[in-house]
C-alpha cells in the first residue's frame, strides 16, 4: 500500500500527464507546416515517453527513477524559464501550460523526498 505522500504524488502525476499531451497538441498545432514534422513528433513521443516510465519506476519504489526523474524535471524547468524571454502573444498558451507543468511537477518532486516517501523508497 502507498503512504498518503506517494498517493497525493501519483495524483499530482496523473494531471502533469495531462497538461504534458495539451503543451504536446498544442506544440504540433503551431508548428509550421502540415503534416507537423516528424523530427518534433518524435521528440514529443520520446521525452513523453521517458517521463511517463521514470514516473511509473518511480511510484514502484525504484530510487534510481526517482532521481532521474527529478533531473529531468530540473532540466525541463530550465527550458521553460529561458523560453519565457522571448514569448511572442502567440505563445502565451503554450508558456502558460509550460509554467503549469513545471508547478505540478514542482509538487511532486516536493512529495516524493519528504520524509515519509524517504522512508517508503529505501524499504
Amino acid at each position: 500500500m502507498y503512504p498518503s505522500v506517494i498517493r497525493a504524488a501519483i495524483a499530482v502525476f496523473v494531471l502533469s500527464l495531462v497538461l504534458i499531451v495539451i503543451s504536446d497538441v498544442l506544440n504540433l498545432a503551431r508548428a509550421s507546416g502540415s503534416p507537423p514534422p516528424s523530427a518534433l513528433l518524435a521528440a514529443i513521443v520520446a521525452v513523453s515517453a521517458v517521463y511517463a516510465a521514470l514516473g511509473y519506476l518511480m511510484f514502484r519504489r525504484k530510487n534510481w527513477a526517482r532521481v532521474a526523474w527529478t533531473g529531468l524535471y530540473l532540466f525541463a524547468m530550465a527550458l521553460v524559464i529561458a523560453s519565457g524571454s522571448g514569448t511572442s502573444s502567440g505563445d502565451v498558451a503554450v508558456l502558460t501550460i509550460g509554467w503549469l507543468q513545471i508547478i505540478t511537477q514542482g509538487v511532486i518532486a516536493v512529495l516524493v523526498f519528504l520524509p515519509s516517501a524517504n522512508r517508503w523508497f529505501s524499504q
